[in-house]
């Protein structure tokens, strides 16, 4: 049977049936399949590492002749970090699966030895300087010359700093995924959340479409309130 039959997708062989759905392709991620083309060949919608997205077909997909959007965005957006430092990390080579927020993600080897993927957002604005064992050497130094912070243990949303503000509000939990303090995605509504609470009360709690406007207003409030330098 062929595709002009007029019930193509049951003449396709089974590999061609296949759900993409999911699955990374270079630097494209595949979202959603569109259906047939004209000539009885399945599409699919996907997302470049870029940001942008591009409708390809499942022959270029499987075979790898496409790996990316064709638009200018994709080759302008897309700045190579390869062999820089970031704090304790060296860039290696870009990693197959894109961030989130559609960013690119780079494979990166810390001073300790230790492999890590960061977001390049993260790395060129120094939010991820570390695997994560820059955090633990500064929670420790502050374990042990802060008789306060002993005796909170434990109970971190009771603990605060010099200035007064809780600890919590300014230290990176296990939690968070994105890598900015105070920046969470919210699922249900397909939204990134920015907030700040500063002397027992929220200055920030803002709903935003993207990830970088998220990041921008935590660290401007930041600035404003804590007197932080990004």
């Amino acid at each position: 049977m062929s595709s002009k039959d007029g019930n193509s997708e049951t003449a396709l062989r089974p590999s061609m049936l296949a759900d993409l759905t999911g699955r990374q392709f270079g630097e494209l991620t595949v979202k959603q399949r569109l259906g047939l083309d004209d000539e009885g060949i399945q599409i699919w919608l996907c997302q470049c590492s870029c940001g942008q997205t591009a409708i390809i077909t499942q022959t270029h997909l499987l075979s790898g002749t496409t790996k990316h959007c064709a638009s200018a965005a994709h080759h302008k957006r897309l700045i190579d970090l390869t062999g820089q430092r970031f704090g304790r990390l060296t860039v290696l080579r870009q990693a197959r699966q894109a961030s989130s927020s559609g960013n690119a993600r780079w494979l990166c080897q810390c001073d300790c030895g230790n492999f890590t993927e960061v977001d390049s957002y993260n790395l060129r604005h120094g939010i991820t300087k570390s695997c994560g064992c820059l955090r633990i050497e500064n929670s420790r130094a502050l374990t042990q010359h802060n008789d306060g912070f002993r005796e909170h243990m434990g109970n971190a949303q009771t603990l605060k700093n010099d200035d007064g503000i809780y600890i919590s509000s300014v230290t990176l939990s296990k939690r968070n995924h994105t890598g900015v303090i105070g920046v969470s995605y919210d699922k249900n509504n397909e939204r990134w959340v920015a907030r700040l609470r500063y002397h027992g009360r929220y200055v920030l709690n803002k709903v935003c479409q993207t990830f970088e406007e998220a990041a921008e207003l935590r660290h401007a409030a930041e600035r404003r309130y804590l007197g932080k330098s990004n």
